[in-house]
Formats: C-alpha cells, sequence, structure tokens
C-alpha cells in the first residue's frame, strides 16, 4: 500500500521558516525555526537555524534567516495556531496578510514564531534587531555619530552588505551607504567601523597595566565608602 503523503492544512511546507522576536536586557533579536518535517494536517517539527546581518544603521542590524544552517540539533513538534479570517484553500494564508500563522515555542505570551515569508527559498522580509552590547550599529553610532542620525533602515536608508553578509566588524567586505535622499556611496566595512582603533582599545582596556588600574580605582572607592552607611 502506497504510503499518503502528509499535507498540512493552512499550506505550511517543509523547508517553510518560522521567526521569533526575543525582548531582553541587551536588547531585542530573532530566533529563526525551518520546517523539517508535517505531522499530520495541524502539527510541524522544526529545528532553529541561524541568522545572517545584511544591513544596520545607528540603532537596529537588519538580519535574514539562513535556511538549513542547522544551530540545534533539537526538534521541536508543534501545534499550529492561526488567527483571523482562514480561507478554505490549500494555499498558504500568510499573502493577503488576513489571517496568522504560529507556533507557540515557549510557554509563555512571548513565546510564539510567526510564519515568515519566503521566496525561491529565501525570506522577504528583512527583520530589524536592536542590542545593547557591542555589535554592528553599536559600533557605527560610536565612530560615524553624524551619520548614524541621518540613517533609518525602517526607512529604507542604512548600510547594506554588497557581496555577502557582514560576518565581524573585521571583515573587508564591501558595503554601501544608502542616504535618505537617494545618493549612494560604497565603503568597506572594516574601515567604516573602525575596526583597527576599535582593535587597539579593546586590548588596552584587557591589558595587565589596566587590570592594576582599575583593581586600584575600585580599592580606593571601596576605601571611600566605609562609614558611609553608618553616617547615613
Amino acid at each position: 500500500m502506497k504510503k499518503k503523503t502528509a499535507k498540512n492544512r493552512y499550506g505550511v511546507q517543509v523547508g517553510d521558516i518560522f521567526n521569533m522576536r526575543s525582548y531582553h536586557e541587551d536588547g531585542g533579536g530573532y530566533f529563526f525555526y525551518q520546517v523539517i518535517a508535517l505531522r499530520g494536517e495541524t502539527q510541524v517539527a522544526v529545528r532553529e537555524i541561524g541568522s545572517q546581518v545584511i544591513a544596520f544603521d545607528g540603532v537596529y542590524e537588519g538580519v535574514v534567516p539562513v535556511p538549513n544552517a542547522w544551530i540545534s540539533d533539537d526538534v521541536l513538534v508543534r501545534k499550529i495556531h492561526v488567527t483571523g479570517n482562514v480561507p478554505s484553500t490549500e494555499q498558504k494564508t500568510f499573502e493577503d496578510n488576513t489571517c496568522s500563522i504560529s507556533i507557540k515555542i515557549f510557554n509563555n505570551w512571548l513565546g510564539y514564531a510567526d510564519l515568515d515569508k519566503m521566496e525561491e527559498g529565501h525570506s522577504r522580509e528583512m527583520y530589524l534587531a536592536w542590542y545593547n552590547r557591542p555589535c554592528f550599529s553599536y559600533l557605527f553610532k560610536k565612530y560615524n555619530p553624524e551619520l548614524a542620525k541621518q540613517l533609518d533602515l525602517k526607512n529604507g536608508s542604512g548600510v547594506f552588505a554588497i557581496d555577502r553578509p557582514f560576518d565581524s566588524s573585521g571583515s573587508d567586505c564591501r558595503a554601501v551607504i544608502r542616504y535618505p535622499d537617494g545618493r549612494q556611496q560604497e565603503t568597506i566595512l572594516n574601515v567604516l567601523l573602525h575596526y583597527a582603533e576599535e582593535k587597539r582599545e579593546y586590548e588596552r582596556l584587557n591589558s595587565p597595566e589596566f587590570a592594576q588600574i582599575r583593581e586600584k580605582r575600585l580599592d580606593e572607592w571601596m576605601e571611600s565608602q566605609k562609614g558611609v552607611s553608618a553616617n547615613e
């Protein structure tokens, strides 16, 4: 007997990607989960995949999921949740934005991942992640504060990768600065982010000499605090 092929009730297919927004003290980012199998008509099995940075401004990094770039061996089987107007069709239902298709990754109200809009195996959306810790946006704003004020990924301006995604601030990959008025200017990532200067600063802050200065200042501060609470 021929084995029946699994088909999802809502048109979700193997290879589709769900995205989940995260919120934490260092900012907000995204996690991506790719469908590796269908479980009946209403469930899917997913694995977490990685992402790449393809743009940034002074606040946000533009990230996209990378299909098949597995970063976890864990397989999660999740029921599909649908809200809104669901037409009686086997076609994907998110195209007209009348409904939302999601899966619950974690057991809280923030733990939902939404179905990504895909086209020819690639995400049609660039997700805007932001961080309070050092990152491309942080370094861009640090060394180019006036330029960073002008650019806004939400409105189409920013720094965009040309030949390959941004992998580190020390990369020599080509990038283009797209201004709000339509002008464009090519640059090199590690030059724009002052990588050599940032590296020297990092080495200085982590040197034994600086550690001694830091320890001495901490001792002086602790000594100055003796008796302060009692006097208050």
